[in-house]
């Protein structure tokens, strides 16, 4: 029976019958008689890793393994779960099934990104909030919220003023510099 191969083993990609014709360098016969005899292939895949930046880590093997024997190799592999920071070159699983070949990691996965302390203090001014947030009001209560809805300040409409809240964001900001004296959006306080 006449077998031919690829070569893979240099950039050139010689097709080689089995009785070793066609090769143009000298690692095409060794690869063929391997072939042959003893098919060998490496695993490039990947791993779990928990905790990380990426949620996996590419690995591969350090040395070539029985072709026959790739699976048994993958379901070791598949087993494995990481936790970051992992480095390359790392070992991640030594003599893997007894093959003389390791399991090793080809790219870094460091932690979850952390952020430095912020410079800037956790509660802003008022100014440097937008006019619509509503959450600085001169009268001592949000405009919308229950108490401003119910009319507590007031006899009549939302706050005593009639505004219902509406006008009270646009208002809130400009009143917020001057001194306060009672309720400045709603006139009757």
């Amino acid at each position: 029976m006449l077998r031919e191969f690829t070569c893979i083993m240099c950039p050139q990609g010689c097709d080689i019958t089995v009785e070793v014709e066609g090769n143009r360098c000298p690692k095409g016969e060794t690869y063929v008689t391997q072939e042959i005899v003893n098919p060998m292939r490496n695993i490039a895949t990947s791993v779990l890793v928990d905790g990380g930046e990426l949620p996996l880590a590419s690995v591969r093997l350090s040395a070539l393994i029985p072709k026959d024997r790739i699976f048994d190799v993958m379901d070791e592999i598949k087993k494995v779960k990481l936790e970051a920071p992992v480095t390359e070159g790392q070992v991640v699983i030594e003599n893997v099934c007894g093959l003389n070949s390791n399991v090793i990691i080809t790219k870094t996965v460091r932690g979850p990104k952390t952020f430095p302390a912020t410079r800037f203090p956790l509660t802003l001014p008022a100014w440097v909030l937008p006019p619509h947030a509503g959450l600085f009001v001169p009268s001592g209560h949000a405009p919308g919220s229950a108490a401003h809805r119910r009319g507590q300040d007031g006899a009549h409409g939302a706050c005593g003023s009639g505004h219902n809240g509406r006008n009270a964001r646009r208002e809130a900001a400009p009143q917020a510099a001057r001194p306060l004296e009672g309720n400045p959006l709603c006139p009757q306080s």
